[in-house]
């Protein structure tokens, strides 16, 4: 079983994990011993012992009071959720009220909290323990301890967080009603003030938006609503309109990435990032959208992908295909971030393919968890195994029913349908890791094509030629700036000016897919840098079913194992709604 459970735990004192009792979405309810094979289920909380020092799978869960002092830990900030009370020790999780419709929490005591999203709009009154590396997107009061978190899009604070050093303040409207001297090494990023006494939040008025002038002008409207400007505290504050992308990272070499390298710091809850990993990797023109354009349900902005929560529930899946992502000087990716706002099991994560494969009623398999749907909308479809009654419906609540996920036992390995039409399921990855499609090419396969028919099936890349880039080639009545590209279709022509093309990858080439937080492709040797082929079929990467057995070298062979790597990619996102 090809379970991508992250062993990666942190090492500072208090925060260590040595054996993690292991929890998933498609762990089996009561029949569980806890470990990656046989984690416990989603909603298998209250009252149990294994409830401490546990290892989430991406997903939601829900479920626990407020009592102990527990360790949760995720498989990251934007793919698991999970809704509890407590002071309890939190990482790589987004966190939410235990009841869905509130609109605030309070978290107070000798919490820990790091790599934590704090849920869409939710306040937080926070007096004691430890918050780092948070994205706070909500209200926030208290007296706290908190360095390196990230306030993003917050319309009201009634003061600015005090002992909040290091920590970067992006798209929100920022009081000033003094320079707080607790306060060193801020950043503002694309930020409206309401400064003394002025009458509503504006943000900073300059002719070219230089870090210079923000801060003088910023200055200015101190000394002119009373506010006696700080020489010192001024100098700790960047103020910069350009160096944050949507989603509340610093980008490399920005400008508030060189103000804090300048102090021997970072700012905001992550090391700055490359561009290519979030502004070339996920951007509405990365997939040919446009900005905010919806198709389907699914909309992409630049570093974010997202649908309406009302929707969630329709049935549905869809793939977003990128054009081709330039890696600059760098030949390999070492993982992809992406963020979303959707519920782990609808958004950017495996397709039913990735993570579940479909199964016989007469092929079930010891040691396996199995998902039972419906084949019908709407309809529940019932099946008996060993004994036991399961049904598609999550909510159908009879005692003879026990849930929808069933374990596979020796001896027993066929199952009988009691009424609708099922679908069963085998769980592959009990972590439910998210899974991403890609292929890379190191070279063009051919350059410099200015006129002639274009070969449909392959994707062109637009190649300008003028000194300052501007060049264009207009494909089916759409222009194409430098570094832009497009797949051939049945029309053949094209129009460049100051441009030519280059063809780049057959539409027909196989993708791999990889997990987004362990990227890495199996070759068959390093003479060739071909990707390996399993039984299935399939090119092999860390998604691949039989990647773990491939890797561990049991058949007495263990192959090279590398992050993809080339010069420009392709990626597919598996969306299921």
């Amino acid at each position: 079983m090809a379970n991508n459970w992250r062993d990666i735990y942190d090492v500072v004192t208090n925060d260590l994990i040595p054996t993690p009792h292991y929890f998933s979405v498609y762990g089996k309810k009561g029949e569980a011993s806890f470990s990656k094979n046989n984690p416990g289920a989603a909603r298998e909380w209250e009252g149990n012992s294994k409830i401490s020092d546990c290892a989430l799978s991406a997903g939601t869960f829900v479920g626990l009071g407020s009592t102990g002092s527990l360790k949760f830990y995720g498989m990251g900030m934007y793919l698991t959720t999970i809704r509890v009370g407590g002071n309890n020790h939190f990482r790589n999780l987004t966190l939410k009220p235990v009841d869905p419709n509130a609109t605030s929490m309070s978290i107070s005591g000798g919490g820990y909290y790091r790599n934590v999203l704090f849920g869409a709009g939710i306040s937080v009154n926070y007096s004691n323990g430890l918050i780092a590396n948070c994205v706070f997107t909500g209200s926030v009061s208290g007296t706290y301890r908190a360095n390196n978190n990230t306030f993003l899009g917050i319309s009201s604070f009634a003061t600015l967080p005090p002992y909040s050093p290091s920590s970067l303040f992006h798209r929100c409207n920022i009081p000033i009603t003094n320079l707080d001297s607790s306060n060193i090494y801020l950043a503002f990023s694309n930020c409206s003030y309401k400064i003394g006494n002025e009458s509503s939040y504006t943000p900073l008025a300059t002719s070219l938006g230089t870090v210079d002038e923000l801060k003088t002008e910023f200055a200015r409207r101190c000394n002119a609503a009373g506010l006696s400007t700080n020489t010192s505290k001024l100098a700790q504050w960047v103020f910069s309109n350009t160096s944050c992308n949507n989603n509340g990272e610093v980008l490399a070499e920005s400008e508030i990435h060189l103000f804090g390298q300048s102090k021997g710091i970072y700012i905001g809850h992550s090391q700055p990032i490359e561009t290519v990993a979030i502004k070339g990797l996920l951007s509405a023109e990365s997939f040919n959208d446009k900005q905010g354009e919806t198709t389907n349900g699914i909309t992409v902005i630049d570093d974010l992908i997202y649908t309406d929560e009302s929707t969630v529930g329709r049935k549905g899946l869809y793939t977003k295909e990128s054009s081709l992502i330039f890696l600059n000087d760098e030949l390999s990716i070492t993982s992809f971030d992406i963020a979303h706002n959707l519920p782990t099991e609808n958004g950017v994560m495996p397709s039913v393919s990735d993570l579940l494969v479909a199964a016989t009623t007469s092929g079930i398999k010891a040691g396996f968890n199995y998902v039972v749907r419906s084949a019908v909308d709407g309809v529940e479809a019932i099946i008996q195994y060993d004994g036991s009654l399961y049904s598609s419906m999550l909510d159908n609540n009879s005692v003879l029913i026990k849930g929808n996920i069933f374990r596979g036992v020796d001896g027993v390995s066929s199952l009988t349908i009691t009424s609708g039409t099922p679908q069963i399921y085998r769980v592959v990855d009990l972590a439910c890791a998210p899974v991403l499609a890609v292929r890379f090419r190191k070279n063009f396969i051919r350059s410099g094509i200015t006129s002639g028919n274009l070969t449909p099936n392959y994707w062109y890349v637009v190649q300008a030629t003028d000194a300052n880039k501007s060049g264009t080639v207009t494909y089916n009545g759409v222009t194409y700036r430098h570094r832009m590209s497009f797949l051939a279709t049945s029309s053949t022509s094209f129009t460049a000016t100051n441009a030519n093309l280059a063809q780049a990858i057959d539409a027909n080439q196989k993708y791999v897919k990889v997990v987004s937080v362990n990227p890495l492709i199996v070759l068959k040797d390093f003479n060739t840098y071909e990707i390996l082929t399993g039984s299935d079929g399939e090119l092999v990467g860390s998604a691949h079913p039989d990647f773990d057995a491939i890797t561990s070298g049991i058949s007495g062979v263990r192959p090279p194992v590398v992050p993809p790597f080339g010069t420009f990619f392709q990626m597919k996102v598996g969306i299921n709604k």
